[in-house]
C-alpha cells in the first residue's frame, strides 16, 4: 500500500481506529502487519502457507489471521471490514473479469464509511505480453472497472517509472492506485 497512502488514510480520518481490515494477496505482510500492530483485527489472505506462518509466528501478540486461499477462493462476507487492502495483487488474476468480480465482491464487504485500496496494472508495464495469467489495463478500462464499484474515489494517481521487483531486479512499473469509500 506505501507508506504515503496509510499516512493519508490516517492523517485524513478515513479509517476508523475500529473494526476488521483484510489483506488479499499478502504475502510477507507488510501491511496486514501495520494494521495489527495499530488494533486492528487484520485477515491476511494468500495462496503461500510458508508466508502466512511466518507472518503469524513472529507476531503472536496481534490479531493476525492467516488465511490459506487464492483471492478467487477467498469468501468475503458482506459489510464485514473496514478496510480491504489489494495491493499489487490482483494483476496476478488470470481474467479481467475475475478482477471485476474480487472488486465487486470487496465492495460489497466494506462496512458503512469502509475503505477499499486497489491497485491495477497499467498496459505499458513491462511484464505485459512478457508473463502469461496475469492482467493488464488500458486507462479507460480501469476508470471504467473502478466508476462501476459505485464507491467514492477518494484518491487516484498512476505511477510509472522503473523500480525493484520482489524478487530484487529492476523493470518498468505502470500501476494505477485508487483509494475508493464506501
Amino acid at each position: 500500500m506505501g507508506p504515503y497512502l496509510i499516512k493519508k488514510i490516517e492523517l485524513e480520518g478515513l479509517l476508523s481506529k475500529i473494526g476488521k481490515v483484510l489483506d488479499l494477496g499478502s504475502g510477507q505482510g507488510t501491511d496486514a502487519l501495520y494494521f495489527a500492530k495499530q488494533g486492528y483485527e487484520v485477515d491476511a489472505v494468500d495462496r503461500d502457507i510458508t508466508a502466512l506462518k511466518e507472518l503469524q509466528s513472529s507476531n503472536l501478540d496481534i490479531k493476525l489471521n492467516p488465511i490459506e486461499s487464492t483471492i478467487e477462493g477467498f469468501q468475503f462476507t458482506a459489510n464485514a471490514y473496514s478496510l480491504i487492502i489489494a495491493s499489487n495483487s490482483l494483476p496476478f488474476l488470470s481474467s479481467k473479469e475475475e478482477v471485476k468480480r474480487i472488486l465487486t465482491e470487496s465492495a460489497g464487504a466494506l462496512t458503512d464509511g469502509g475503505i477499499l485500496y486497489v491497485s491495477l496494472f497499467g498496459t505499458k508495464d513491462e511484464w505485459n505480453g512478457n508473463k502469461e495469467g496475469m492482467t493488464f489495463f488500458e486507462e479507460s478500462e480501469a476508470q471504467e472497472l473502478i466508476s462501476s464499484l459505485s464507491l467514492e474515489r477518494y484518491y487516484q494517481i498512476l505511477e510509472e517509472g522503473y523500480g525493484r521487483t520482489k524478487a530484487g531486479g529492476i523493470k518498468y512499473w505502470s500501476i494505477f492506485k485508487f483509494l475508493l469509500k464506501k
